[in-house]
């Protein structure tokens, strides 16, 4: 079993513009907003004075963007072995990590146990067929953690 290497499943712009859908920056843009609403009324019930405010919300504003930029596309192949013997390897892992088996045509699809609103459907796990391999396609932060077991197996 030979791994390759992890490339980028987007293009350089999808990774400059990095909210993959519509529905992920909107979701983003929600939580985003509740969570500013929050340190807002936080601030105002400690009667903080505004020019305090901004040293905190703009260093969050900028570190809240990690989770999209984490959830973007990387894939890899792994050469000379079935998805069974792949799927059998990365399963524990997956549903360590909060993921659960979806069966699709073309291949296994692992899906965030969270309900939809805590989760983007960007961060789903492929793992498909391909000629002399597998290759599968996973967020940027688990695609390091799953070709790491699979270079280890």
């Amino acid at each position: 079993m030979k791994v390759g290497d992890i490339k980028w499943e987007a293009g350089f712009i999808k990774r400059i513009i990095i909210f993959q859908s519509i529905s992920q920056f909107f979701s983003f843009l929600f939580f985003l907003s509740l969570g500013i609403g929050v340190v807002w009324l936080v601030l105002f019930v400690f009667n903080f004075h505004l020019k305090l405010t901004l040293p905190v919300l703009i260093p969050s504003l900028i570190l809240s963007m990690y989770p999209v930029y984490a959830s973007i596309p990387q894939s890899f192949i792994i050469e000379g072995v079935d998805v069974g013997r792949v799927e059998c390897v990365v399963k524990c892992d997956l549903e360590r990590f909060g993921y659960i088996k979806d069966i699709v045509n073309s291949g296994i699809l692992y899906v965030s146990k969270l309900p939809a609103v805590l989760s983007w459907r960007e961060n789903s796990i492929v793992i498909l067929g391909v000629d002399g391999g597998v290759k599968i396609i996973a967020p940027r932060i688990i695609s390091k953690r799953i070709h790491a077991l699979l270079a280890s197996a």
